[in-house]
């Protein structure tokens, strides 16, 4: 099995993924921030801290920093690893270079306070171009997401 990584660093140096967008949760230099409590551990997560005030979260990961599609095998799996102290319910989507985007696939967070991992299979992984995460400001409390993989075969 082949692995894309989307965030899976060896070493941090920067306090935030420039490769990045979102709206809705606290930033650094309107960019994803790395966790720092976790980076001085060496374990390299975001840090998705909702805006309560807003409605809606929502972030986005490009398959590749130069912001363009990617073509995956049919049988492609997203696979990451969130940790959140509370229980949440985030939205998964794909969208192409198009803008179009993915049904949203529904992601349970329940079993708190550790990590838990998730694979999900690749929608259009032909003209694949950014990882949208989103969710209910007001309902979702803040988590961290690690190891953020395409795998392949």
């Amino acid at each position: 099995m082949n692995e894309y990584k989307i965030f899976k660093p060896d070493i941090v140096f920067e306090n935030c993924l420039k490769s990045s967008w979102s709206q809705g949760i606290k930033t650094v230099g309107e960019k994803i921030p790395i966790n720092i409590f976790l980076k001085e551990r060496g374990v390299f997560a975001l840090d998705i801290d909702p805006n309560i005030e807003g409605e809606i979260y929502i972030f986005a990961l490009p398959v590749n920093k130069s912001w363009e599609a990617s073509t995956f095998d049919d049988n492609s799996y997203l696979s990451f690893e969130i940790y959140s102290e509370d229980k949440i319910s985030i939205d998964l989507l794909f969208q192409n270079s198009s803008g179009v985007d993915s049904q949203p696939t529904r992601i349970i967070v329940d079993d708190t306070d550790q990590w838990k991992n998730f694979r999900v299979l690749v929608v259009a992984p032909k003209d694949l171009r950014l990882i949208i995460f989103s969710g209910s400001a007001a309902n979702t409390a803040n988590y961290v997401i690690k190891d953020i993989v395409i795998e392949t075969e």
